[in-house]
């Protein structure tokens, strides 16, 4: 074997060993950088979750107790609404308080009417109402209060959930 090649083929050997350990070696060291960046970019991620995830309870808490309070509210209301319905109840049964509707005199049908008398005789006229129809309007317009205030609390409750929504909770 040639001398001369034998010292060319180790000198290429060694740049080639030198080339690709420098190779590798760079390669060793963008790799930790990009893993130091990536732990990093981790830890940033955790805590900004972690702060989001603590707006989001007290967010959810104060939606929580806004809800409370408004339900509180409206069982107050219900309470209100049916002592007063009681109220008028016990009233119209103890004969204290009568509920009245106002009557047009009944006129005939077919039959040819006369002008209307100066004495008044075509004014209305207030009926009292009979206890079981009382019961039933008080109990009806109860019903409606109910409604109403049913309504009241829905509407207070979505408008809450728009604003939480709408990032205004907090």
């Amino acid at each position: 074997m040639n001398p001369l090649l034998i010292s060319w083929g180790l000198r290429l050997g060694i740049v080639v060993a030198a080339a690709l350990g420098g190779f590798f070696y760079g390669h060793h060291v963008e790799s930790l950088a990009f893993d130091a960046y990536r732990a990093e970019q981790a830890a940033t991620a955790e805590k900004q979750l972690a702060t989001e995830q603590a707006h989001a309870r007290a967010v959810e808490q104060a939606a929580v107790a806004h809800q409370a309070a408004a339900e509180a509210q409206y069982q107050e209301n219900l309470n209100e609404l049916k002592k007063r319905r009681d109220a008028l109840l016990a009233a119209g049964i103890a004969g204290g308080q009568r509920l009245y509707v106002t009557t047009a005199r009944a006129k005939p049908a077919g039959v040819p009417q006369p002008a209307a008398s100066a004495s008044g005789a075509d004014t209305p006229v207030p009926a009292a109402l009979s206890d079981g129809s009382a019961s039933f309007f008080i109990d009806k317009f109860a019903e409606a209060d109910q409604l109403v205030a049913t309504l009241n609390l829905a509407e207070q409750v979505i408008a809450e959930d728009r604003k939480t929504c709408n990032g205004g909770g907090q």
